[in-house]
Parts: C-alpha cells; structure tokens; sequence
C-alpha cells in the first residue's frame, strides 16, 4: 500500500516459540489427530477445485515469491494448483519443531458498528506473538510483553526467566503511511521452563470464557451502547497500548498510551515500574481545577516580553507543584497559545519541571492562533509552523477526531500543501465535548470552519441533554474574528449558536463562556495572560481557580501581576496525561491458541497467498461467511519465518547462528525504506523490490535452505564425537 504522507518506520518484536515434536504429538498423528502434509493440502486442492475453479490460481508477484521459496518445480506445480506447492515440496521441510501460536479474531469489534462490520488485518489467521516496540523498550523487551500479553503468560518474563534468540530482521512493505522493522525471536521451549509449564488448555479455555462472555452482551443487544473503555474489556480482543512517532510535527517524539476503565475514586496504576494513583471524581460530584492563559516564558519565537519580569516559568511551575499536593484538585488547563512553541521544545521544558502530583490529574488544552503559526498571524505563516499538529499529539485528547479508526486526523499533510497562511489541520482533532463531576466542558478552535463544526456542536447538545451537568462551560480561544478566527468561530459567536440549539439552550444562565479582554457579559468570565503583551494588549500574570463543591458554581481569578489588562479567551480540552504517557488505543487478537506441526503452520500460512479463499479451520470459513470476505491478507513473512526455523536441525545450531547475529548490522543491511521517505521516494523502492533480484537478496531459497540444513547437520555431527 503506497503511502500519502511521509513514511513512518518503527521497530516491531515477534517471537516464535518452538519445541521438539514429542511423543503426545506422534500419538495424536498416529490416532489421526492430526492430518499429514499431503492428507491436508489434498483436501484443499479438492476444496478449492470444487468450490473455487480457476481462481485458486496464484498472482504473478505470488508466484515468483513460490518460485524463490520452494524451487522452480513447485511454481510449475503452483500454475495448476496453488496448495500442490507444499506437497511437492515436501522434502524441503526436514526439522521436527513444533510451533505455538495464536488465531486472531477475524472481526474487529471494537472498531465495527451495527451498521459496519469491520474485519481485523489479518482476520483469524494463525500469528506469533509480537507487537511494536514502546518507546524506551528494546525489541527484546518489547517480544516478552508481547509473550505474556497475548499467551497469558503467568510468570514475568524477564531477561533471567526468558531465554530469546534472535532469528533475522526484516522491514514490511508499508501499510498506512508505516513500515516496521522487525525483530525476530525464537523462544524453545528446551531452555524456557515458561514454556514448558504453558497450559494450553487453561489459556483456551480463558480466552472461550471471555469470548462467551462477549457473545452475549452482542446478542442481548448492548455492546454497542457500551463506551469505547467498556467495548475494550468485553471484546475478545486482547488489549495493547499503543504506540506511534508523531507525525508531521515534533516528530522526534513518540505517543504511548492505553485505553482504560477507571472507577470513581482512586485508580492504581503502574507506569514504567512507578505506581500513579488517577483521582476519577463520580458523576454529578463537585470538581476544582486551575485554569492558565497564554503561557509565555520564552523569547526564542515572540517577544516574550513580560516572562522574565513575572518569572512565569519558575513561579507558575513552583505554584502548580504545591498547588497539587492537595488531592481534592482535579483538573489543569492551559488556556490556549501554549508556551509559544514552534518545535515542541518548550513545552518538553515546561512538562519536565511539573511534578508527578500535577501530571496525574486530568489535563485541559486549547488551540489558539499562536499555536499555529507562531508569529500570531496567518499572513506571517512559514513551513516551520506547528499548525497545532505537535501539540495536539502532546496533549492528546478524546475529540471527535477519534470516533473514526485511529485519535487524530492526519487528513492534512502541511508539507505537501504548503498554503502556510492557512489552518492546515482538521478541526475535529481539537473538538470535544465532556462531563467531569458536575460540569460539562465545550472545546474547540475557532481556526476551523464553522459549517464543518456545527454539526458536531449538535451533537454536543444532544449529549448535555443527556448526561445533565450542572453547568457548561463552552471553551475557546478567540473573542473576536480574524487572527486566523474563522467567520462564526469566536466564542461570543458559536455561543450565541449554541443558545439556539436544543439541548443547550435549555441550560440557559447554566450555558457560559469563559474568554478575556477587558469585557464581560452575562455568560462570559476574564482569564489573565501569563506574561504574553502586544500593542493591543498590555501585560497581566494570573490564574483562574474553578470550583464546583457544596452545591454552588465559583470561578476566581488571582492576579499575581499587571501592567494594565491583558487576558485571553480560556479554552480546554479533556483528556487524562499519565507522566510521560500520552493517549490512544490500540488493540491485538488472538481467541485461541495451539501448538502446530511445522508443515500445517507453513501450509495456513502458504494458502493464505491463493487467489482462492482456503480456509485455515471452520471458526475462519464461518465469520467470513458471515462478514462476506472473499480473500485472506497474504502471510508471506509469517511463511518466510517458519522456513527459516525449519532449517535449523537442532537447538544447538539455531543458538550458534543466533550468537553470530549482529542486530545493529543486520537493521543496516535490511533496512530498505527509510523514515520521513516521501510516496513518490517509496513507489521507486517498491518498483525495484518487486524484482526476483530483490526478493532472493531478502529471503533464503529452498536450495539455500538445503545446503544450510545439511551444513548445520554436519557440524552437529562433528560436535557429538
């Protein structure tokens, strides 16, 4: 899949967990337990001719991968038939180890809607265990959480309990903007005792309780009225965090972060091995927070010229850090215009000096038109701007952007549209509307276009009316139009909107705003600046303190200095900000696990090549019944892996070959696509990796995989006498 924006490569882990094939296996094939080879790719053959007719044929581009893999016979073979390939290439196989691995699900739950059922990528296909790697993990590390994630290992896994043997390195051809590096592992079951106490039958017997479980909320009709956190816990999916680099902007930065259930009251959490307690406030209960304005602490982008007159990074950090020591506070917000960062350094110096107390709470965060262009001015807009791009990943948010597959839009690349004087973002990555305690907040950046918002503010009456706060607060950046403000977009404007939607307009007086300037009205409260003067504003150093306990609504504001008035429209957006963890979800499968012979492991992967759907068991040909799924993905690296190990006669020569591995050298020889490559870059690699030359540089032939089995059995030999 060719990219739209610049490629993403990341490091990935998988393990592949062997053991010798041994006398319960021989006396379950001797029962007729399991099928042969031949038994089950005639099976197919006559399936496939039955069902399928000529299109069990393979691709061309399959078919010189056939070619390369089993030998110039067996692609002959693969012209008439594709699953002929593993018969006739039966000799090709030679080792006795046996494979533990996992089948996904092939419906993505999580993602689907009664109205749109989703399938997984690579739905209920058998897989290793494996994800990509978190940030400041090692791939090593990465493969052993992955271990006990998705088998449910007992025991932690750690460099003294799990023995892990790097097999090769490879990189994926790119699939959504995002190639992966992948480490291989082989963990054998002979120097893992983890491995060897495994229960199959209890961790599937685990995963069936759960699936249960969830097949009758479906059925009862209520998973779908369930929240996102809800959906997470029931589906038979098994939970990862995810991880991704920034894109566009800030990218040397990384999100990590989980989708969690949380329940009023304290919430322990262990964070990179340090507990962090998350306060959830019940609903309708009472909240406090501090509110911050135009943070300005830094001349390196502005004129800053109040930051070192107020000290406002000292002081206001010092005043957050105690401030927070007192457990009943719940949020903190930054009000906009954050920090006057154009490369995500001085936000990373703000964050770095806040304590543990004030990063657990939850945070608030705006857009506004320093954010993104750093000038203030959509006119003075350059190629270095943000365009609120580094900060919304940051400080990411539950906005509407996430209702779709992933949390942000990156429908924009600022790179290739280059129409600098323009918001080159998309609106919803900054909208959202939540209840925290008893209050409703409102947010949004008025850069976006007001047809394009309305619809969602809507919504967001729609869901007051349901949830009831006690009172709203409709948060954004701008009080006037201009300054990148979109027409309709300032905050007395989409407030005066709001006031003639139902849902919102039956709170009335309970319906506010908060912005600055030296105006108020009826619905509308000033926040002072943090340091930040111009020539329409002179300076002011102050906070805003929210308080919604003992049945009453109080909002303070706490001057710290002045030279006149200055103040801006405070904007919010919730989301939760755990140390150095930022938000997102991300989910992996597997609804059974199982340990297969080497030649079945290599024919469900094989047949996943044909043209022709060839099911791997009846659970797969079910759903895809069901969903109407007419062809599997390709695990053609899940094949090349399995051959590898296959050529291995022993322990002692897979550890041997393991141990010459350098994993530096082996990134640097095949590595083939790079970080931030544009499309058009990737096409031509594409292009030229398409050639056999290429694929056979990549991969071992089977001839090659015959001379190293006969080599390694040698040296076996030699070893033993």
């Amino acid at each position: 899949m060719i990219p739209n924006g610049p490629l993403r490569v990341r490091p990935a882990a998988t393990v592949v967990c062997i053991r010798g094939a041994g006398a319960a296996a021989k006396a379950a094939d001797a029962a007729g337990g399991t099928l042969s080879l031949e038994e089950r790719a005639k099976n197919h053959v006559q399936e496939a001719t039955r069902n399928e007719g000529p299109g069990s044929q393979l691709g061309s581009d399959a078919s010189a991968r056939i070619r390369v893999l089993f030998g110039e016979k067996a692609k002959r073979r693969a012209l008439a038939s594709a699953v002929c390939v593993l018969a006739t290439a039966e000799a090709l196989f030679h080792s006795n180890w046996e494979v533990l691995m996992g089948q996904g699900e092939v419906q993505n739950w999580i993602r689907s809607r009664p109205e749109k059922e989703v399938p997984m990528r690579y739905p209920g296909e058998w897989k290793f265990a494996g994800g990509v790697v978190d940030h400041g993990e090692t791939p090593r590390q990465a493969a052993m959480r992955e271990l006990e994630e998705e088998f449910q290992v007992k025991v932690a896994l750690t460099e003294a309990t799990c023995k892990l043997r790097l097999l090769s390195v490879k990189q994926t051809r790119p699939i959504r903007n995002v190639s992966n590096i992948m480490f291989n592992y082989v963990a054998a079951a002979e120097e893992n005792p983890w491995l060897q106490e495994l229960n199959v039958q209890e961790v599937n017997a685990s995963l069936a309780q759960r699936r249960k479980s969830f097949a009758e909320a479906v059925e009862g009709g209520n998973f779908y009225t369930l929240g996102k956190e809800e959906q997470e816990n029931l589906a038979p999916e098994i939970h990862q965090e995810y991880r991704e680099a920034f894109q566009y902007r800030w990218t040397e930065n990384v999100l990590l972060s989980s989708v969690l259930t949380l329940t009023p009251g304290p919430n322990t959490l262990t964070i990179d091995g340090q507990e962090v307690v998350i306060d959830l406030p019940a609903e309708d209960r009472g909240i406090r927070g501090v509110f911050w304005a135009d943070p300005c602490f830094s001349s390196r982008y502005v004129n800053c010229a109040f930051g070192q007159t107020f000290q406002t990074l000292e002081r206001s950090t010092r005043m957050l850090n105690a401030a927070f020591e007192d457990d009943s506070l719940d949020l903190f917000g930054v009000l906009g215009d954050n920090f006057y960062d154009q490369s995500g350094e001085l936000t990373q110096e703000f964050f770095s000096r806040v304590s543990l107390n004030v990063k657990r709470r939850f945070w608030l965060m705006v857009n506004g038109n320093h954010d993104n262009w750093v000038c203030g001015f959509p006119f003075c807009g350059s190629s270095s701007d943000d365009f609120g791009i580094g900060q919304m990943q940051y400080y990411p948010m539950d906005t509407v952007a996430s209702k779709n597959d992933r949390i942000f839009s990156f429908d924009i690349d600022p790179d290739r549209n280059k129409q600098w004087n323009q918001f080159l973002n998309n609106g919803t990555n900054f909208l959202f509307y939540h209840k925290l305690g008893n209050v409703g907040f409102l947010g949004y950046t008025g850069a976006a276009d007001f047809a394009e918002t309305l619809p969602h503010l809507h919504a967001a009456c729609e869901y007051f009316a349901v949830s009831q706060p006690e009172v709203i607060f409709l948060l954004g950046h701008w009080n006037n139009e201009g300054l990148g403000c979109s027409q309709g977009m300032s905050v007395p404007e989409i407030h005066s909107t709001l006031m003639q939607i139902p849902g919102c307009s039956a709170f009335g007086r309970r319906g506010n705003y908060v912005q600055a300037k030296d105006e108020q009205s009826a619905y509308g409260f000033m926040i002072g600046g943090h340091g930040m003067a111009d020539a329409m504003c002179a300076p002011q150093y102050g906070f805003a303190y929210l308080d919604t306990t003992g049945d009453r609504i109080r909002l303070y504001y706490f001057e710290v200095g002045r030279s006149g008035v200055w103040g801006i429209v405070v904007g919010a957006v919730l989301g939760v900000l755990l140390g150095a963890l930022l938000g997102f979800w991300g989910v992996g499968t597997a609804i059974s696990v199982q340990w297969l012979d080497m030649r079945s492991a290599v024919l469900h992967a094989f047949t996943s090549m044909n043209g022709s759907l060839l099911p791997v068991n009846d659970f797969q040909k079910q759903e895809f019944d069901r969903l109407g799924l007419q062809r599997r993905d390709p695990m053609f690296l899940t094949m090349v892996t399995l051959l590898e190990v296959d050529s291995f006669p022993s322990l002692r020569s897979l550890v041997s070959y393991s141990e010459s591995l350098d994993p530096d050298e082996e990134v640097r020889r095949m590595q083939w696509l790079r970080d931030g490559m544009t499309p058009e870059e990737v096409m031509a690699k594409l292009k030229t990796s398409n050639a056999p030359a290429q694929v056979v540089a990549m991969f071992r032939t089977a001839e090659e995989r015959g001379r190293l089995w006969e080599q390694r059995m040698k040296q076996e030999q030699t070893a033993r006498l």
